[in-house]
């Protein structure tokens, strides 16, 4: 972010305002006069939405009502806040219908073949002709 250090200061402001309850004392000559000295002292900064939405939200601060204070400059505030969150990352999810219902069984392995100790080895003969073949 182009302003970072700028962003963050007038962040650390409007917090420190919500901290005291709203009261414009946050910095010396209330939170109108900064904003303003803030606008002058930035280049950057006003191109971002976020900013141009806290400015449009706390414009007339020191006539406004404490409730009314209060929503305009927590609004602002998460406005803030977002520019520096990371976004989420989606989640993949599958159809209901290609999730498995059970974990999936362990492969059995293929079982050793050992060579008959007498006689030749067939492999391929199922087990029953195999049998037979050795009693004749």
């Amino acid at each position: 972010m182009h302003d970072r250090e700028q962003i963050i200061q007038l962040g650390k402001v409007l917090a420190e305002e919500q901290r005291r309850g709203y009261d414009n004392l946050a910095v010396a000559g209330g939170l109108e006069p900064y904003l303003a000295a803030w606008r002058s002292a930035v280049n950057g900064a006003l191109s971002y939405p976020a900013i141009q939405q806290t400015m449009l939200l706390l414009n007339g601060y020191d006539d406004q009502p404490a409730e009314s204070r209060a929503s305009r400059l927590d609004a602002a505030l998460h406005d803030l806040r977002d520019l520096f969150r990371r976004p989420r990352p989606k989640m993949m999810t599958w159809p209901i219908s290609h999730r498995r219902s059970q974990p999936p069984r362990p492969r059995l392995r293929p079982a050793r073949r050992r060579p008959a100790a007498n006689g030749p080895v067939l492999p391929l003969v199922p087990m029953i002709a195999r049998r037979a073949l050795q009693r004749r």
